[in-house]
């Protein structure tokens, strides 16, 4: 079409050259060439004007698409990592903090493990927050050393009491951290406790770990590090709690209207929320865990009945793809969420307004295996 455009452009600069080398200028002629010089022009422009839109239109498509795959990878790692690094077992009282924020009137204490209980890996609470009026989502916690990605959470191994021999097993490099010591009783890892104490400040260098604490029984130990040489740690375990949230400043002008922000929050030192934002317009979030035989859409269960029984979990994102349409894209009234192995775990109405949208549902498939489920 541009190129058919340009041959007429050309066309009428032709013709302006003809009627210029007449002997004289009518004023119809001069009438006619404006006019169609100007119904090029208009043609051109409208061109213009879809083209932008429609590569508006594509590239907002584009970061959706972008913005689901990099919280899918995400989401996974952490469903995978859940449990990583926890202790089974306490022979002494220790104490910790734990979350302390509220996200629209929701505590995400309700979900603490603190002051001194064994960790649950995996938290999953139905229809939990209510993040708009009239809408609800999932709220989901994973407790793991893994789910902080620091230098210091990178470096873990199996330490050798007996021999004093210690064994590296992740990526990281030279480090003087923090972390926790694990022995190992048959099933069960017990943290190592010594009177108030139950993290430590090591040196790990290549195949060896120094600084360790006194009093280590002849035994199997496992090491995970936590924080950097400078910041004790507040609890044993990371944490990050999945939920749909609107920020203060409101959400991005694309859109739709009852929409949220699916955030991946990280708990702090300090017990308080980093938030981490995944993806943007999402109309609901819904999770569904393989527990024992079932699936399940809530779990809240005590910590030693996680373990041998999860062997998959889903989570589903209902998101806006691109943004606003000019037409109506959809007749149908509401979207179902699950499938035919969880089965409908939400309909969602769509109002008229979000059927000038295109929606779409992402599945996320994850096995947590340090949790031990059968398949």
């Amino acid at each position: 079409m541009i190129l058919m455009e340009r041959v007429t452009v050309s066309t009428l600069l032709l013709t302006f050259h003809k009627i210029l080398k007449k002997n004289g200028l009518s004023l119809i002629e001069l009438l006619i060439a404006i006019f169609i010089m100007v119904l090029v022009v208009g043609a051109a422009f409208s061109v213009y004007v879809l083209v932008v839109k429609g590569y508006k239109g594509e590239s907002k498509v584009s970061e959706t698409v972008m913005s689901l795959q990099w919280a899918e990878e995400i989401i996974r790692r952490d469903i995978e990592h859940a449990g990583c690094g926890l202790f089974t077992k306490l022979t002494s009282d220790i104490t910790y903090s734990e979350a302390d924020y509220t996200v629209n009137g929701i505590s995400a204490s309700s979900f603490n493990d603190a002051p001194s209980g064994v960790p649950r890996a995996l938290i999953l609470s139905d229809e939990a927050y209510t993040w708009s009026s009239n809408f609800t989502s999932d709220w989901l916690v994973i407790k793991s050393t893994r789910v902080a990605d620091n230098e210091a959470t990178r470096v873990w191994g199996v330490y050798d009491a007996e021999r004093e021999a210690y064994t590296p097993i992740g990526e990281g490099k030279e480090e003087r951290v923090w972390g926790v010591l694990l022995q190992i009783e048959g099933e069960e890892l017990k943290l190592f406790v010594s009177g108030e104490d139950w993290c430590w400040r090591v040196k790990v260098s290549g195949g060896s770990i120094s600084d360790l604490p006194s009093g280590l029984p002849s035994a199997l130990f496992l090491f995970f590090g936590l924080r950097p040489e400078s910041d004790r740690p507040a609890r044993p375990f990371h944490r990050v709690d999945y939920f749909v949230s609107v920020p203060n400043g409101g959400l991005p002008e694309k859109c739709a209207p009852a929409t949220g922000i699916l955030y991946r929050v990280l708990l702090r030192n300090d017990g308080k929320a980093d938030y981490q934002p995944l993806v943007d317009c999402v109309k609901d979030f819904q999770v569904a865990v393989k527990f024992g035989d079932s699936w399940v859409s809530s779990l809240i269960v005590p910590p030693e009945q996680l373990r041998g029984k999860v062997s998959e979990v889903r989570a589903f994102i209902l998101a806006q793809e691109g943004q606003k349409f000019e037409q109506k894209l959809t007749d149908i009234d509401k979207i179902s969420i699950g499938d035919e192995d969880v089965g409908i775990l939400k309909e969602v109405g769509l109002s008229e307004e979000d059927k000038y949208y295109r929606w779409r549902v992402l599945k996320i498939v994850a096995r947590p295996v340090l949790l031990k489920g059968e398949k």
